[in-house]
């Protein structure tokens, strides 16, 4: 609450630009298609990740996350 704007409206106007922008990049529209789907879209996604080269790669990109965040900053200098 100590970070919270001073001005309730400001706030509010805040919340009503990022709305817009989400409208306006058709964020909103996919969410809406998204919850509308719901167990398709979910059944689908788990098909497509249940798969030897899905699982491959996720491993991997967790082996490369974990290889570059054992790298100390500024090491490159």
């Amino acid at each position: 609450m100590r970070d919270a704007p001073e001005n309730p409206a400001e706030a509010l106007l805040s919340a009503y630009e990022l709305l817009q922008a989400l409208h306006d990049e058709g964020v909103l529209s996919m969410l809406r298609g998204l919850v509308g789907g719901g167990d398709e879209v979910i059944g689908t996604v788990t098909s497509a990740l249940n798969t030897p080269e899905s699982i491959r790669g996720i491993r991997n990109f967790l082996l490369l996350t974990k290889f570059f965040a054992g790298i100390p900053p500024g090491s490159a200098e």
